[in-house]
């Protein structure tokens, strides 16, 4: 992946994490309405949120370990481990300029917003594109989708079922995205319940397109990975099937 890297996506936990310590007088006025809607699911509104945050926190603490500056270090430890702890005001400034800076590396429109790049760069290529993979990007979307196989016994041809259900594609059953005249392929046998983050194209000399994605999974002990894939084909449709087709 050259534009929505491992990194990107790295650096968007990251923010999403520290944005636990932003708005912290409007989080203390929790309406009543919502402490009612928890109450009704059998819950409660603070526990819940606690066991949310250390989730968060146990599962961004590699992430904060390796990107955050040296200023922040103890704030990794101290301040972020407990639920609830607000950091001191000299924290809080680092926070929010370290904030800051991810959020213009990220989301803002500016000549380092990844998704602005990208789209330039695709609508430079669009046109040397077939307009099978054209079709594919401009009207689906993959985000959300969880990967149930991939069958690539055969050098010609991949086949990738999807599971639909909670994602941003027009289904809440199977996609069939096949991929046709395969060139060249970066697979590996660890996809099974992977779920989708971001795919990008880019032309080939070896084929007519090279498809790119990223996925994240969760493994037994709840830990967090990122897995890659990328073919190079000639052609690629998408299908879908009801669930109870696919027995």
């Amino acid at each position: 992946m050259n534009f929505f890297t491992k990194q990107l996506y790295e650096q968007m936990q990251i923010w999403n994490f520290l944005m636990n310590f932003t708005n912290q007088e409007e989080d203390e006025e929790v309406s009543e309405d919502i402490i009612e809607y928890y109450q009704k699911q059998g819950k409660d509104y603070y526990t819940e949120q606690k066991r949310c945050y250390e989730h968060s926190y146990n599962e961004t603490k590699p992430l904060l370990l390796k990107y955050l500056p040296e200023s922040l270090r103890v704030a990794i430890y101290d301040e972020f481990s407990v639920y609830g702890k607000m950091p001191n005001n000299t924290l809080m400034t680092e926070i929010d300029k370290y904030r800051s800076f991810l959020y213009d590396l990220i989301f803002n429109e500016s000549e380092i917003n990844v998704n602005r790049i990208y789209h330039k760069y695709y609508k430079d290529i669009k046109s040397s594109l077939p307009t099978n993979i054209q079709n594919l990007n401009e009207q689906y979307s993959f985000h959300d989708s969880q990967i149930i196989s991939v069958d690539y016994n055969s050098k010609k041809q991949i086949v990738i079922k999807l599971s639909c259900k909670g994602s941003c594609l027009p289904s809440d059953g199977i996609a069939v995205l096949t991929f046709y005249d395969v060139k060249f392929t970066e697979l590996n046998d660890d996809y099974i319940g992977n779920w989708w983050l971001w795919d990008e194209t880019h032309l080939s000399d070896l084929g007519k397109f090279d498809f790119q994605a990223i996925f994240h999974k969760y493994n037994s002990n709840n830990e967090h990975s990122l897995n890659e894939l990328r073919i190079v084909a000639d052609e690629v449709s998408l299908s879908f099937l009801d669930w109870k087709d696919s027995i």
